[in-house]
């Protein structure tokens, strides 16, 4: 399977002009409110245990510099806190941005803000769970999924175990073949089996 390709060159250095141009008319504005919403949220309290101040400052790199970036949602990982959000101004902020949004495109030459705008969107429907992507890489990795346990290392094959020293009888055993098959005689093979068995 051939390797995905991440955006060209040129590409890259449209995204660039584009952030510093946004940036420059309403970047900045929206990254401190960001900043801003996110203390008021914890001067407020109730809302750390919820972790609605992480919604906006997850949102802050975002707002500041949206292009080249996407946002990916997975309600399913934290259900009751999205509709907690949605309850909670969340909601409305997605469809006042989806709203804003449409508006700038429907000036064609706004068309590129809008777009940003439809981000801004799509993260506060589901901001528990949602990952900022930025040409494909996670900015914002999920540190819940442990990481696979580093295979166990092979046990050693066990040495062999010797072979047996040959008993009394063994050899006793091969010296009646010799004698049986002629190879010795009967003195001979007397002698060698006191020998043996002195030994």
């Amino acid at each position: 399977m051939s390797e995905k390709k991440g955006p060209s060159v040129f590409r890259k250095i449209l995204n660039v002009l584009f952030n510093i141009f946004w940036a420059i008319f309403g970047g900045i504005g929206m990254a401190l409110s960001c900043i801003g919403n996110g203390i008021m949220t914890i001067l407020m309290i109730i809302p750390i245990f919820f972790g609605i101040p992480l919604v906006h400052f997850r949102m802050v790199g975002l707002a500041f510099a949206p292009a080249g970036k996407s946002v990916k949602l997975n309600f399913s990982k934290a259900p009751v806190r999205n509709v907690f959000y949605w309850i909670f101004g969340g909601f409305v902020s997605a469809i006042w941005n989806y709203i804003y949004g449409a508006l700038l495109c429907l000036t064609i030459i706004g068309i590129p803000l809008g777009l940003q705008q439809f981000k801004f969107a799509k993260y506060f429907l589901a901001p528990f769970g949602a990952r900022v992507l930025k040409n494909g890489q996670d900015l914002l990795p999920d540190n819940t999924k442990k990481a696979a346990p580093a295979p166990a290392a092979a046990a050693p094959a066990p040495a062999p175990a010797p072979a047996p020293a040959p008993s009394k009888y063994d050899d006793l055993a091969k010296l009646k073949s010799l004698l049986d098959s002629g190879v010795i005689t009967q003195e001979e093979f007397d002698a060698k089996k006191k020998e043996i068995l002195n030994s």
